[in-house]
């Protein structure tokens, strides 16, 4: 991957380590399929728990600095930040909201698409 990464061509790695190019083909088709896999179980699996605890963690920050802002009423300068803060963390908080629909959809494709495959597995162990 490192020689692929850094521009060698399939037939100059080949040559340098040995082996028929076609070699270097099926290994690179199996780390595509691989990598199309991991990104898969990521949208699936990760991407959901990572995107609800990016919510609860601008909610704790939003909280937190309306605490500071209510105690520290005498200090203006520290409610202005807190209220600068809140601004901050209530505008990222709606994008990473607004960005929900996209993993949605992402989530939804993957579903289906593993579907597909497994029904085609299926149909082709039968035929």
């Amino acid at each position: 991957m490192r020689m692929i990464a850094t521009g060698f061509t399939q037939t100059s790695i080949a040559n340098s380590i040995g082996v028929d190019k076609s070699t270097i083909s099926l290994d690179l088709q199996a780390i595509r399929q691989e990598a199309k896999e991991g990104i898969c179980d990521h949208i699936e699996e990760t991407f959901p728990f990572v995107h609800k605890k990016t919510i609860a963690v601008f909610d704790e920050i939003i909280k937190q600095a309306w605490v500071t802002a209510s105690q520290s009423l005498a200090d203006q300068r520290v409610v202005l930040q807190a209220l600068n803060v809140i601004s901050d963390a209530v505008m990222n908080r709606q994008q990473v909201l607004g960005d929900s629909q996209y993993i949605e959809k992402a989530i939804r494709k993957v579903v289906e698409i593993r579907k597909s495959l497994r029904s085609l597995k299926e149909q082709g162990e039968k035929g």
